[in-house]
């Protein structure tokens, strides 16, 4: 059985499962937008999604993976942490203050 989900499903669904402070709203909203574009058949599992996606602040993305930047730029700092990214996964989106991607 099939059951499709809105928006606000979405959003309810992390709730219904403690899972509300893992994304911000707007960081939930490009993940369901992303889902909706390339697999709107998908099975919605709030833990799955949990697991293999995160929102993270550019600081603590370039202390977790091996990324260097020749620059304290912010904005080169920024853009290099992007282009880390883009090479090795699928980046959904960015937020004010953190980026939206799948984890690897």
């Amino acid at each position: 059985m099939i059951q499709t989900v809105n928006n606000l499903d979405f959003h309810n669904a992390f709730n219904a499962m403690d899972r509300n402070n893992q994304f911000s709203y707007e960081a939930l909203n490009m993940l369901f937008n992303y889902f909706e574009e390339f697999d709107p058949e998908m099975e919605l599992d709030v833990i799955s999604i949990c697991c293999e996606y995160s929102e993270m602040h550019i600081a603590d993305i370039l202390n977790s993976y091996p990324i260097t930047c020749d620059s304290s730029e912010p904005d080169s700092v920024k853009q290099a942490v992007l282009n880390y990214l883009y090479a090795h996964t699928a980046v959904i989106g960015e937020t004010d203050s953190a980026i939206v991607f799948q984890q690897f």
